[in-house]
Protein backbone atom coordinates (compact mmCIF):
# COMPACT_ATOMS: atom_id res chain seq x y z
CA UNK A 1 0.00 0.00 0.00
CA UNK A 2 1.24 3.70 -0.36
CA UNK A 3 2.95 4.96 2.37
CA UNK A 4 0.75 8.00 2.47
CA UNK A 5 -3.12 5.81 3.36
CA UNK A 6 -4.17 5.19 6.48
CA UNK A 7 -6.89 3.57 7.61
CA UNK A 8 -9.75 5.48 11.22
CA UNK A 9 -11.40 1.93 12.30
CA UNK A 10 -14.11 2.91 15.33
CA UNK A 11 -16.12 0.16 17.33
CA UNK A 12 -19.17 0.74 19.29
CA UNK A 13 -20.65 -1.45 21.13
CA UNK A 14 -24.40 -1.02 22.74
CA UNK A 15 -26.41 -3.55 24.08
CA UNK A 16 -26.46 -6.53 21.52
CA UNK A 17 -25.33 -4.51 18.76
CA UNK A 18 -21.93 -4.02 17.58
CA UNK A 19 -21.37 -1.07 14.45
CA UNK A 20 -18.12 -1.16 12.94
CA UNK A 21 -17.02 2.88 11.03
CA UNK A 22 -14.16 2.61 8.97
CA UNK A 23 -12.54 5.78 7.29
CA UNK A 24 -9.50 5.31 4.24
CA UNK A 25 -7.15 8.56 4.32
CA UNK A 26 -4.87 9.24 1.28
CA UNK A 27 -2.53 12.33 1.76
CA UNK A 28 -4.99 13.54 4.73
CA UNK A 29 -8.04 12.94 2.30
CA UNK A 30 -11.08 10.77 3.06
CA UNK A 31 -11.07 8.44 -0.07
CA UNK A 32 -13.52 6.07 1.65
CA UNK A 33 -15.82 5.80 4.41
CA UNK A 34 -17.91 2.72 5.30
CA UNK A 35 -20.11 0.68 7.85
CA UNK A 36 -21.13 -2.36 9.23
CA UNK A 37 -23.29 -3.65 11.40
CA UNK A 38 -23.82 -7.12 13.58
CA UNK A 39 -25.42 -8.20 16.05
CA UNK A 40 -23.99 -10.49 19.10
CA UNK A 41 -25.28 -13.18 20.36
CA UNK A 42 -24.21 -13.79 24.44
CA UNK A 43 -21.57 -11.27 23.94
CA UNK A 44 -19.17 -13.25 21.98
CA UNK A 45 -17.64 -12.30 18.89
CA UNK A 46 -18.36 -14.20 16.17
CA UNK A 47 -16.14 -15.60 13.14
CA UNK A 48 -18.06 -12.60 10.83
CA UNK A 49 -17.12 -9.89 12.98
CA UNK A 50 -13.08 -11.68 13.69
CA UNK A 51 -12.54 -11.64 9.80
CA UNK A 52 -13.77 -8.42 9.15
CA UNK A 53 -11.47 -6.84 11.75
CA UNK A 54 -8.87 -8.89 10.37
CA UNK A 55 -9.00 -8.10 7.05
CA UNK A 56 -9.83 -4.12 7.81
CA UNK A 57 -6.21 -4.10 9.73
CA UNK A 58 -4.37 -6.33 7.07
CA UNK A 59 -5.87 -3.77 4.55
CA UNK A 60 -3.93 -0.71 5.09
CA UNK A 61 -0.39 -1.02 7.04
CA UNK A 62 -1.38 2.32 9.10
CA UNK A 63 -4.63 1.24 10.75
CA UNK A 64 -6.19 3.24 13.93
CA UNK A 65 -8.93 1.66 15.85
CA UNK A 66 -10.78 2.63 18.78
CA UNK A 67 -13.50 1.59 21.03
CA UNK A 68 -16.23 2.04 22.73
CA UNK A 69 -19.28 0.66 25.01
CA UNK A 70 -22.08 2.25 25.29
CA UNK A 71 -23.69 1.25 28.99
CA UNK A 72 -26.22 2.49 31.35
CA UNK A 73 -23.85 1.12 33.96
CA UNK A 74 -20.64 3.19 33.03
CA UNK A 75 -19.30 5.89 35.65
CA UNK A 76 -16.95 9.02 34.95
CA UNK A 77 -15.07 9.66 38.07
CA UNK A 78 -12.44 11.58 38.58
CA UNK A 79 -8.52 9.97 38.22
CA UNK A 80 -7.84 10.49 41.86
CA UNK A 81 -11.16 8.39 43.10
CA UNK A 82 -10.84 4.87 44.32
CA UNK A 83 -12.93 2.10 42.55
CA UNK A 84 -13.49 -1.51 43.12
CA UNK A 85 -10.77 -3.16 40.72
CA UNK A 86 -12.19 -6.57 40.81
CA UNK A 87 -15.43 -5.69 39.65
CA UNK A 88 -14.92 -2.67 37.60
CA UNK A 89 -12.71 -1.84 34.39
CA UNK A 90 -11.14 1.53 34.16
CA UNK A 91 -9.93 3.47 31.12
CA UNK A 92 -7.98 7.20 31.58
CA UNK A 93 -10.50 10.34 29.17
CA UNK A 94 -7.93 12.88 30.62
CA UNK A 95 -5.09 13.29 32.98
CA UNK A 96 -8.51 14.75 35.66
CA UNK A 97 -11.22 11.77 34.62
CA UNK A 98 -11.62 8.11 33.98
CA UNK A 99 -14.64 6.13 32.82
CA UNK A 100 -15.30 2.55 34.41
CA UNK A 101 -17.42 -0.04 33.08
CA UNK A 102 -18.29 -2.89 34.74
CA UNK A 103 -16.00 -6.11 34.01
CA UNK A 104 -19.05 -8.41 32.99
CA UNK A 105 -20.27 -5.91 30.42
CA UNK A 106 -17.15 -6.12 28.54
CA UNK A 107 -16.45 -8.42 25.98
CA UNK A 108 -13.14 -9.58 23.77
CA UNK A 109 -10.91 -7.07 26.19
CA UNK A 110 -7.84 -9.19 25.54
CA UNK A 111 -8.08 -8.95 21.76
CA UNK A 112 -9.91 -5.87 20.18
Amino acid sequence: MFNNESQFVNVIKFGSQLKINYKKLSKNKIISANQANFILYDNILSKDIILKMQNLKNDVLKTYTSSMVISENEKIIKTQSLYDTEEYFSAKLNNEYKVLIKKNELFELEHY
